[in-house]
């Protein structure tokens, strides 16, 4: 039985029936799955016994909830962004006894709903455990972290994105908590470089994309946080190369490091990053140099953006025949030479893009 299953993008029209027999299942990721009806999907949820996470995001037409989808007594998080939900669904989540993590960003949910209003106070002590997963996203504008955080000590998610916060990462935070997994921090306008005084090891998400963090900060995030899975840092000052210890890195899955200034020859200094990365975007940066072969010796990979740099000479025209990704993107560069054979045979290929160069 598989721990972990992904249907990506729009490329699924049904679901094996034997999917309700996948009693170990514990992460099903569906997002953008809108070619299915919706409440058989998910009424056959209620037969996956051991599943603890479901993103089921993205779904943009309106999704009734059957009850049987009640039955995932197993289920901690559920991800349900962007997919248009209706509010009776706010009144049956009781009804998942294990249900720790809950995202509802922009699923036009509408009615009413106790509120919580914390602004103009002097909070001091620490949090209630239901409130580990702390956010405060896109509606405060303050230049300075609300006070009372400081005095957190076991929080496993906090998301401070899209605010006005400034000066340096929030490293008592990070150090205060040391079971949080999940720290958001995009679009703010925090500067770098990074400097904790231990590495946080149980720490598996950030982003920090949207800032002005410096080229040192790479030096110095993977002997921070050495156990990172996603890793998204787009959109900084981000400067030189992708230094060799993210060789060690081995569970590092997603990363997003486009939209930086990013230079010197690419594959001379890219480590193989290990076997779980299937999500690379390295989109609008300086980097340059060939591409050997031995590159695409990555099998997992889904997602390559190596689009908007100075990559140049012949690309290999012959691809690995393990390497099928997904979406394939490597325009406006300065390749030349012939298309490798195999892209007409790639399995998964969603998108292609080698547009802007020289073939």
């Amino acid at each position: 039985n598989y721990w972990i299953l992904n249907y990506l993008l729009n490329s699924v029209f049904w679901l094996p029936p034997d999917i309700v027999g996948l009693s170990k299942l514990k992460f099903l990721n569906l997002d953008y799955i809108n070619n299915i009806d919706a409440s058989i999907l998910l009424e056959s949820m209620g037969a996956l016994p051991s599943l603890k996470t479901l993103s089921y995001q993205y779904i943009l037409k309106t999704v009734e909830v059957p009850q049987e989808f009640y039955n995932l007594t197993s289920l901690e998080e559920l991800l349900l962004d962007l997919t248009y939900l209706p509010k009776s669904v706010l009144q049956k989540l009781g009804a998942l006894p294990s249900l720790k993590i809950l995202s509802l960003n922009r699923c036009k949910l509408n009615g009413t709903l106790p509120d919580l209003y914390l602004s103009g106070n002097d909070l001091v002590g620490e949090l209630p455990p239901c409130m580990r997963n702390f956010v405060i996203s896109s509606e405060t504008r303050t230049a300075e972290y609300p006070y009372f955080l400081q005095f957190q000590y076991d929080l496993r998610l906090l998301d401070l994105s899209e605010n006005n916060f400034g000066g340096q990462f929030p490293y008592g935070m990070v150090e205060n908590n040391t079971r949080l997994k999940r720290l958001f921090l995009k679009n703010n306008a925090l500067e770098g470089p990074l400097h904790l005084q231990y590495p946080v090891s149980n720490l598996s998400t950030i982003d920090i994309s949207s800032n002005y963090m410096d080229g040192q900060t790479l030096k110095t995030i993977c002997s921070i946080f050495p156990n990172l899975v996603n890793l998204m840092i787009s959109d900084n000052n981000l400067t030189s190369g992708i230094p060799s210890c993210f060789d060690n890195m081995t569970n590092l899955a997603y990363l997003d490091m486009s939209n930086n200034k990013l230079s010197s020859a690419l594959f001379e200094l890219l480590p193989s990053f290990g076997s779980s990365l299937w999500f690379l975007k390295l989109s609008n940066n300086n980097l340059e140099g060939r591409i050997s072969p031995t590159f695409f010796n990555r099998t997992i990979i889904l997602y390559l953006y190596l689009d908007n740099n100075n990559f140049f000479g012949h690309f290999p025209n012959s691809l690995p025949t393990e390497f099928s990704p997904a979406l394939f993107d490597i325009s406006n560069n300065h390749f030349s030479g012939m298309l490798p054979r195999r892209l007409g045979n790639l399995s998964f290929l969603l998108e292609i893009d080698f547009s802007k160069n020289q073939f």
